[in-house]
């Protein structure tokens, strides 16, 4: 009765010592996945913050962009809008049709 009951506490030891093992294997790849986790998660904090960085640099060149386009328009409404414009207008009219009955003679 004392050897079943050695053999039954081996037995015993024995699953224990097995499950110690498994929990062991078991929180050593946690722990590797945990680290693995962490350095992507690292990895993509510095991606993200390089975005963003470049999101703002686009963001302030399309803001220089819509001012030097404002300026522009500003200043063809008013060349267009000015004296010389007006007065050289028949001038420029002339010149094109000049041109026009030119190239249908070359044609």
């Amino acid at each position: 009765m004392a050897r079943i009951h050695r053999d039954g506490l081996a037995d015993m030891a024995d699953r224990l010592f097995e499950h110690a093992m498994t929990d062991r294997r078991a929180r050593a790849a946690i722990e590797r996945a945990l680290a693995e986790a962490q350095g992507l998660r690292v990895h993509a904090a510095g991606e993200l913050d390089a975005a963003k960085s470049g999101l703002e640099s686009a963001r302030a060149e399309l803001a220089a962009t819509r001012d030097a386009l404002a300026a522009a328009a500003s200043e063809r409404d008013a060349l267009l809008s000015s004296t010389c414009w007006r007065a050289t207008a028949p001038l420029r009219a002339a010149a094109i049709a000049l041109r026009r009955f030119r190239s249908r003679q070359g044609a």
